[in-house]
């Protein structure tokens, strides 16, 4: 069967679809660009996607008049106001400066926001830093079980650290590394990279 590619008009939106092996059709919105795109099954039609789009169409439009203020800093710079992009989601970072308060940070899902009071300006970044690598350990530590399952391996163990030029490595003791900056990946991008460290315990010269 041919793939299909077009682009639909919806509300304001030019919205680029394509036809690829998949189960069900998504949107795909960047909310930096603000653009659109979307994916549907080689089983379904055209007419199919644009009825999906149109169900999806109004709660894409909140989202997008909610998040136009928001702040991108390239790179990111942790400042008040700026969004964060943590394993997937965005995130509006919240810093509220306060000598006197116990430090603390609050993850609010609901808001897309991020709640950090701090007591120092200057330890914001380390402190993020700090939170974020800890919700990639969490989040590997997590996957990994049942990515030894699928390969039938087993690692002995791994870390977060900085690497050179690689997401990840595996000694041939099966001991895994991973770069922090997997924290500011997708958790299906991390669950390749650590797929593939994995992989080097069955066969470490694999390419």
């Amino acid at each position: 069967m041919k793939k299909k590619e077009t682009v639909l008009n919806i509300e304001g939106f030019e919205i680029p679809i394509k036809q690829v092996f998949c189960k069900q059709p998504a949107l795909f919105l960047n909310i930096e660009t603000r653009n659109l795109h979307g994916e549907y099954p080689l089983t379904s039609t055209e007419e199919d996607m644009e009825a999906f789009c149109r169900s999806q169409i109004q709660s894409i439009s909140r989202y997008l008049e909610y998040t136009k203020l928001w702040t991108f800093n390239n790179p990111f710079k942790f400042e008040n106001g700026e969004v964060e992009y943590i394993l997937g989601n965005y995130y509006q970072l919240n810093i509220n400066v306060d000598s006197t308060s116990r430090q603390k940070i609050e993850m609010d899902e609901e808001n897309k926001k991020i709640n950090l009071t701090i007591r120092c300006k200057e330890n914001v970044s380390k402190y993020l830093d700090k939170y974020f690598r800890h919700l990639l350990k969490n989040y590997i530590q997590e996957i990994i079980p049942e990515l030894e399952d699928v390969l039938d391996v087993k690692s002995s163990g791994f870390k977060i650290g900085k690497l050179k030029d690689a997401y990840g490595c595996c000694n041939k003791d099966g001991f895994l590394k991973f770069d922090p900056i997997l924290y500011r990946k997708s958790k299906e991008a991390v669950k390749t990279v650590v797929l593939h460290e994995l992989c080097h315990i069955k066969e470490f010269n694999h390419k």
